[in-house]
């Protein structure tokens, strides 16, 4: 008889990935051994109607409090800002401006940061001799082009930030073909140029040639900064094995090497499938065929969110992804730990119901990323914050039934007055057919099913077995916590749980 299955959720746990048909994809793994503890976020709502299809999320200390506030631009406006910590709204203009992206950044170098709503215009920041939350935000004119995709970036190193964006081909626009860049001369002085790419959407601005400037990297090839914004932007390829157009983009160290990773996944069209994969970038950025690794597949090309971190505080970049809320259900905001061995990842949940263009910054400075998102259309459109909690410290030892209420457990830790900590457990029981009868019945997921309980918040499974004694509970917990070692002990001792 086979006892498997396990009691307490003392770390996150990573679902099984089905591996792409492509030979020459790595294929993402589960990492079966001792985990850290579970990632968790506490959700909420900064505003539960915004602009209407908020398309435009940013942040960026606006009021220079220190403190990471949040702006929104509506399809068809207004642009409004919030004010960390109230969220007290504040309106920049009245009308949406033809972008999908933005960007903030201190446009005319006095020291505040403004907003970048797109290829056409910037809002100047009051400060520092203005209100914010009380005076006009002046807007200067960039050019009469709709964006997709922005970034603001000093591109030439002359001191001023220039500008970066791109448009989309789907939906009718057909306009996803150039890369638009913008030397800033002054801040209402923009000289455009432009270089020619393949259809789609999407972009990310860094240094992959690790010369001190920043390129420009869309799916499937990067354009090479000669200094010159309008320079010749030399075209390198690093895989022909990425096709999709229409691709979020991402920057990151993903391997701890030094060298700057990409990470590519499928922003549209909804329906159609495709994955999510990152490129391991090569001494020799210019070299082309970079190592792809697969980390999902097959994924909706919904995942029109995309931002790469450290979410767990264990020193590797992980990646965040974002689902809109036209996919199939669950529409899942998740983030995929970087276990650090050879392309393993555990994914968490964070939420089931969409988000879109999410931005990854530390809103409430306690030092762990949050995540901010909102849904760019659809019902329910409020923006909102998934705060990063501290992690859960899994139980010191087999708990016990507390002496003062028989209703919680122990581990034996002591509060700072003396008192034993308690430990509430709740969760459910399963049959023995789930392990104990393979013959029977087939087999079950088991990572799949602590990653439901796990998700709902159990910390406890009772097992129920049987042992040729009918179906019963065991007078004590038989297979331990969920890495698979045995509890010490014997009757009136419980597996470990999460205090």
């Amino acid at each position: 008889m086979l006892h498997c299955l396990r009691v307490g959720l003392g770390a996150a746990v990573l679902g099984a990935w089905l591996p792409t048909a492509s030979p020459v994809v790595a294929a993402a793994d589960v990492e079966p051994l001792a985990r850290p503890s579970a990632l968790s976020f506490q959700h909420f709502v900064v505003d539960e109607q915004p602009p209407r299809n908020p398309w435009v999320k940013l942040a960026g200390d606006f009021d220079g409090d220190g403190k990471l506030d949040i702006a929104i631009g509506g399809q068809s406006g207004p642009l409004v800002w919030y004010a960390n910590p109230d969220w007290r709204k504040i309106q920049v203009a009245e009308r949406g401006w033809s972008t999908v992206g933005g960007a903030v950044g201190d446009v005319d170098s006095d020291g505040d940061v403004d907003i970048v709503p797109g290829a056409q215009v910037w809002f100047e920041n009051p400060r520092p001799k203005g209100d914010p939350t009380k005076d006009a935000w002046r807007p200067h004119r960039i050019s009469d082009l709709g964006s997709h995709d922005v970034a603001l970036v000093d591109l030439d190193r002359d001191g001023r930030p220039d500008l970066v964006a791109r448009d989309q081909s789907s939906f009718g626009h057909n306009a996803g073909n150039r890369i638009h860049l913008w030397r800033q001369e002054g801040p209402d002085q923009w000289r455009h140029h432009a270089v020619d790419c393949p259809p789609g959407e999407g972009l990310a601005v860094g240094d992959l040639d690790r010369d001190g400037d920043s390129d420009v990297v869309i799916g499937s090839r990067w354009f090479e900064n000669d200094g010159h914004v309008n320079g010749a932007w030399r075209q390198h390829t690093f895989s022909t094995n990425w096709t999709w157009a229409d691709t979020k983009v991402a920057l990151g160290d993903l391997n701890g090497d030094g060298f700057t990773d990409v990470i590519l996944a499928p922003a549209e069209l909804q329906g159609q499938r495709h994955r999510l994969a990152w490129y391991e970038a090569p001494h020799q950025a210019a070299q082309p065929n970079w190592q792809e690794h697969n980390v999902d597949a097959p994924v909706e090309a919904v995942m029109h969110g995309l931002a790469v971190a450290d979410m767990n505080g264990d020193g590797h970049s992980d990646i965040v992804t974002a689902r809109m809320h036209q996919g199939a259900a669950p529409q899942e905001v998740s983030v995929y730990l970087n276990l650090a061995k050879e392309n393993r990842w555990r994914k968490v949940v964070v939420s089931e119901r969409g988000s879109h263009d999410i931005l990854v910054a530390d809103f409430n400075g306690d030092g762990r990323p949050d995540i901010l998102g909102a849904n760019h259309g659809g019902p329910r459109q409020p923006v909102e914050l998934w705060l990063g909690q501290a992690p859960k410290r899994a139980a010191a030892g087999p708990l016990r039934v507390h002496p003062a209420n028989p209703r919680y457990a122990t581990d034996g830790t002591t509060n700072v007055d003396g008192s034993l900590k308690a430990v509430y457990l709740t969760g459910s029981h399963t049959w023995g057919n789930l392990c104990d009868y393979p013959e029977r019945w087939p087999t079950f997921d088991f990572i799949g099913h602590l990653d439901f309980l796990e998700r709902y918040h159990h910390n406890f499974i009772r097992l129920w077995s049987g042992d040729g004694l009918g179906h019963k509970p065991v007078p004590y917990a038989r297979p331990g916590h969920r890495e698979g070692r045995r509890p010490q002990g014997g009757p009136g001792q419980i597996g470990s749980g999460l205090l």
